[in-house]
């Protein structure tokens, strides 16, 4: 899920490691996502989709309960996965489209405050 989709590093994947976001270019080299390298971050677009298996587990267990609407409240209140997409602008003029979770997203925007 977190990758970068367009860009720089295209197709590179994106992960969090020790309080920073990395993109990882190799076996072992990755390029830590530092206020030094980013020039700018722009959110462009926030998806929301249900959690299937955890909409699922809820329904399963509200069935033992003996109500008729029970278990349909426990379908439609299934946890809900967003998915953030984010422009990162490098200080060389460059940039990546990200597809980040909300993790993710939450530490490059406390760790890097240029952001529209």
């Amino acid at each position: 899920m977190n990758k970068v989709q367009a860009g720089r590093f295209k197709n590179k994947r994106v992960s969090v490691k020790k309080e920073w976001l990395r993109i990882h270019l190799g076996w072992k080299d990755c390029l830590l996502l530092t206020p030094g390298i980013i020039s700018h971050i722009q959110v462009i677009d926030a998806v929301s989709s249900p959690n299937v298996l955890s909409g699922f587990w809820r329904g399963f267990f509200s069935r033992l309960i003996p109500s008729q609407t029970l278990w349909l409240s426990s379908v439609l209140s299934a946890k809900r996965n967003t998915t953030y997409t984010a422009k990162i602008t490098y200080r060389d003029g460059t940039a990546s489209i990200l597809t980040i979770n909300a993790q993710s997203l939450a530490v490059l925007i406390s760790k890097n405050t240029l952001i529209s």
